[in-house]
């Protein structure tokens, strides 16, 4: 073999107990590369793959890891060289996302599994690479099967190892979250050099992301291919036992090769050939609907070059490290201080200034319960903005941009619509809280049991009336019949709120498809 291969077998015999399922394998992959295993169900795809991870045995020959044979590695030193993605069947209990993807940065953490300021970064950046950070503090068991694909793959990326094993990754994936995954392979192997070895049934995929091939027959596997070699029509009707019918019924008649074309975009001005308009090539990028000249058997080949920055986002550089952060240190401020800073600041702000403009008032009132109250739930609906901003598919910004839209207009039309029901959802429990906000209205409203007149008048509020008489009024008086009305009042208020949040919920999904 190869002294070029990363990871490599020499006459390797895979299978449980003592007889082979599959041997003499002979297969080796490079860093850079992505290595497809194609073959029918059964044949052995994820019983090799095992093997090569370490947690099968051989029953024969030998699996190299960078020149050293798998066995000479420690636990903890294979781990950080070789990351195996299976699909995900066990439950697990009361584990958020974060904490799952984190499991990856075991084999960095010792003993006591406890996570550095760098580890949790790596964590964050794997679940952001795979488009998975809105999904950070959600429990692991209440999201579906494909954005567990997601957090399973963050967790393989975080242990930064030089080979990534993964058994049928898109599984459970809709179109668009395949291409989006297999975009992240290309991306991991290309860019960062990890060596990908990859099963799939999806044929198609693996031809265009496959730098190499290797076919699994249910007895045997073939060598390192081309994916020329591997996708020829003789072989995958051996591969899969298809009849010329079958074959033809799935992937149509052979085809001529079709016009090739090279889709240039420099500096704003296009280069295009074999007669495709620019809005049409614009449109094709827009929508990852290039595959759709990719079709049969000989497809054309199409090159999709843009300048990098393209797509800008919002919110700069200083606004996530200072101004996040700041809004996130803001939201776990107890209620008391910001009604204590309401008492000491805002009131006596509003009393100075009504004296001297010849205005004899305390300062206490809804003015400045509202200002407290703004303060205290801004930096909510905030935090809760910024996920839903972020939530939005760069492919709506990079489509927008390719049809021609401005920064503005992308942000107005596409992404503040996109995002538009989380937004209201995030005011919305904004608001949700300022009802039931207690302490820190009745430090600065007055507490007085009067209809006020105006803004700068004392008041009193449903939650502060509440606390203050439940436990000094007798049972079965008029006013605590009137107590327990209030409270059932603010009980409606609520569930109202939570209703509306959810028909928001329902239609932004409707929405979104």
């Amino acid at each position: 073999m190869s002294k070029a291969f990363y990871c490599q077998t020499q006459d390797l015999a895979i299978g449980y107990g003592k007889t082979p399922l599959l041997q003499n394998i002979g297969i080796g992959v490079q860093r850079g590369q992505i290595l497809a295993l194609i073959g029918p169900n059964g044949a052995g795809k994820s019983t090799l793959l095992k093997t090569l991870a370490g947690q099968l045995a051989p029953l024969g020959g030998a699996v190299l890891l960078d020149g050293r044979s798998l066995t000479d590695y420690t636990g903890p030193a294979r781990a950080r060289k070789l990351a195996l993605m299976l699909p995900h069947t066990r439950r697990t209990e009361l584990t958020s996302c974060f904490e799952f993807a984190a499991a990856g940065r075991i084999p960095y953490t010792g003993r006591l599994g406890i996570l550095s300021d760098a580890d949790r970064q790596a964590v964050r950046d794997a679940l952001e690479l795979v488009g998975a950070s809105p999904l950070a503090g959600r429990d692991f068991n209440c999201i579906s099967d494909g954005q567990r694909q997601r957090v399973l793959l963050a967790r393989a990326i975080c242990q930064q190892p030089g080979v990534l094993l993964l058994d049928e990754p898109t599984s459970f994936l809709d179109v668009k979250g395949k291409i989006e995954l297999l975009t992240i392979l290309q991306k991991l192997a290309h860019e960062q050099g990890l060596a990908v070895i990859v099963s799939l049934h999806e044929l198609d995929m693996a031809q265009k992301i496959a730098d190499a091939v290797v076919c699994v027959f249910p007895h045997s596997v073939s060598g390192v291919l081309t994916p020329k070699e591997a996708f020829a029509p003789e072989n995958i009707r051996a591969l899969y036992s298809l009849t010329k019918e079958q074959y033809e019924a799935v992937f149509g008649p052979e085809k001529p090769a079709g016009p090739k074309f090279e889709h240039y975009v420099r500096s704003g001005q296009k280069l295009l050939r074999c007669g495709y308009t620019t809005g049409t090539c614009a449109a094709l990028g827009a929508a990852g609907a290039a595959r759709l000249l990719l079709t049969g058997h000989a497809p054309e080949s199409v090159a999709l070059r843009t300048p990098k920055g393209i797509v800008v986002e919002v919110a700069p550089r200083f606004g996530r490290r200072v101004f996040q952060p700041l809004l996130e240190l803001l939201v776990g401020i107890p209620s008391v201080v910001y009604g204590l800073i309401g008492l000491t600041v805002i009131v006596a702000w509003v009393r100075d200034a009504a004296a001297a403009m010849g205005q004899t008032i305390t300062g206490f009132g809804i003015f400045s319960s509202a200002v407290v109250l703004a303060i205290m739930i801004l930096p909510t609906i905030t935090s809760l903005s910024i996920d839903a901003l972020a939530a939005v598919p760069h492919e709506y910004r990079e489509g927008s941009y390719a049809l021609g839209c401005t920064r503005w207009q992308t942000i107005w039309n596409v992404v503040l619509k996109s995002a538009a029901p989380s937004l209201m959802t995030a005011v919305i429990l904004g608001m949700t809280r300022a009802f039931g906000e207690a302490l820190a209205v009745q430090m600065v409203v007055g507490n007085a049991i009067q209809m006020p007149s105006g803004l700068f008048m004392p008041a009193s509020t449903l939650t502060s009336v509440l606390t203050m008489g439940m436990g000094n009024e007798a049972m079965g008086t008029v006013y605590n019949d009137v107590l327990w009305s209030l409270a059932l009042l603010l009980l409606a208020m609520s569930l109202v709120f939570i209703m509306i949040i959810h028909l928001i919920g329902h239609k932004g999904a409707a929405k979104r498809g």
